[in-house]
């Protein structure tokens, strides 16, 4: 998902499958992903995964997300 509108779209089918009807999941998607990347949020954000296995098959799963500070 690289632009917002795919990430809207995204976002839209997600709500529609928690079982919110289509025009709100859009205008509810729409709303989000707006207010969203006015803030600069999604344009700006970065993240780190690390996923890890040891011998006795234990697994470890840590995932970062680094959101921008200031304006």
């Amino acid at each position: 998902m690289t632009t917002n509108k795919q990430k809207a779209n995204w976002l839209a089918g997600l709500l529609t499958g928690w079982g919110i009807k289509q025009s709100w999941a859009k205008i509810i998607a729409g709303a989000i992903i707006g207010a969203l990347a006015a803030a600069g949020i999604l344009t700006q954000t970065s993240c780190s995964t690390t996923y890890t296995q040891n011998a006795a098959g234990d697994i470890a799963f840590r995932g970062i997300i680094i959101l921008p500070t200031g304006k």
